[in-house]
């Protein structure tokens, strides 16, 4: 998975954001995997120590068989998981960067199911949202307001940047110099290249005046 070394690879081409981010770090990572689906009735039998009959208020609740609502959200370390038996897939969202994400669903397999002989494990991960945070090295310039990819309402606090790469900033502007009028989350981030694009974006149109650093 390419996005298992996105921290580090992020790291090593941000130089260039010197004088317009002071702050740019991952916050959270929401990662899909599949688990194996051959012989599911048998691991589950084996997970939980017991042999389930057919139709069975048990079964119901952990095969997810009757009803798609039937599903799991399991609150732990490593982040909120939430488990569709029916269909084998899982998600797990929470804080930490995508090697964290995908550390803590094969924690979660290896702990939950390590006594059995076939066990459950996942065989494909996706991640599809990474989440960003940072704060600007100054506040925005008189243009940004006036910027036809910017979107303000009064019911809501910051400013939406609608952007071609997949991924729309929230900039929470302010006239005063703290940290608070400078902050700004990107979510819908899934690759270095389209971050690092995002950023460039977002940099010319907080900053107008900016010219990328060189990275030694």
């Amino acid at each position: 998975m390419k996005l298992l070394r996105f921290a580090d690879q992020f790291r090593a081409r941000a130089g260039k954001y010197k004088g317009v981010y002071d702050l740019f770090y991952i916050t959270n990572t929401v990662l899909h995997c599949s688990s194996n689906k051959s012989r599911s009735p048998c691991r589950r039998s084996k997970f939980y120590q017991r042999r389930f009959k057919q139709n069975t208020a048990w079964l119901r609740e952990l095969s997810n068989e009757d009803s798609r609502t039937f599903n799991f959200r399991i609150d732990t370390t490593i982040g909120r998981l939430l488990a569709f038996s029916r269909d084998s897939n899982n998600i797990r969202a929470g804080a930490g960067s995508p090697a964290n994400a995908v550390l803590g669903i094969y924690s979660y397999f290896h702990c939950c199911l390590q006594s059995t002989t076939t066990s459950a494990y996942p065989d494909r991960c996706t991640i599809p949202n990474v989440v960003g945070c940072g704060t600007l090295t100054n506040p925005v310039e008189e243009t940004f307001h006036t910027n036809g990819l910017v979107n303000h309402s009064d019911k809501f606090p910051g400013s939406a940047v609608a952007l071609d790469t997949g991924s729309t900033p929230l900039v929470y502007t302010s006239k005063t110099t703290d940290k608070k009028g400078r902050n700004f989350v990107i979510p819908g981030l899934y690759s270095v290249e389209q971050g690092i694009q995002t950023l460039d974006i977002l940099a010319s149109i907080t900053n107008p005046s900016w010219k990328p650093a060189q990275c030694s």
